[in-house]
């Protein structure tokens, strides 16, 4: 009998654990997912702004830390790219983000990745050239934040 409670008892505190780790890293992903899309908003206009004023000279001399910027034309063709040469990129008129933006003037669009478990967010704004300003960030995957939450919550 007291091998019976035992068990019950552990049984009920394991999967009340695991559900405890579950709905925290679920509140958590959401927060910090809808913390990181007003981040890249703001940011993302910013840049824009800075872009109509100055142009590509603005781009080339700026450190914009981990967020990736591409400048891309009204045809899709990208100018400029924080992190690969423009004339080894494709054309990004199909992008989901750059579609919204050039019909709506802004677009919004996650991406997930298997491969690092971790989802980019992308935010594009359309400019007065018709040209097109998107900044790209990644973010932890809810799974990618469950695997990183579960040693300390255990």
């Amino acid at each position: 009998m007291t091998k019976k409670i035992f068990y019950s008892i552990t049984f009920i505190s394991s999967f009340a654990v695991i559900s405890a780790i579950i709905i925290i890293s679920a509140f958590l992903h959401i927060y910090s997912r809808e913390s990181a899309k007003e981040k890249l908003i703001n940011e993302g206009n910013i840049i824009a702004s800075a872009v109509e004023m100055n142009g590509e000279k603005y781009l080339e001399k700026t450190d914009f830390g981990n967020i990736r910027v591409t400048w891309i034309d009204s045809q899709g063709y990208v100018i400029f790219d924080t992190v690969k040469n423009p004339e080894h990129l494709g054309n990004h008129i199909d992008r989901l983000e750059v579609t919204e933006a050039l019909e709506n003037g802004e677009g919004i669009f996650l991406r997930y990745s298997d491969t690092v478990m971790q989802t980019t967010l992308n935010y594009a704004k359309k400019l007065s050239d018709e040209s097109i300003i998107r900044v790209s960030a990644l973010h932890n995957s809810f799974a990618g934040q469950i695997s990183k939450l579960i040693n300390p919550m255990i």
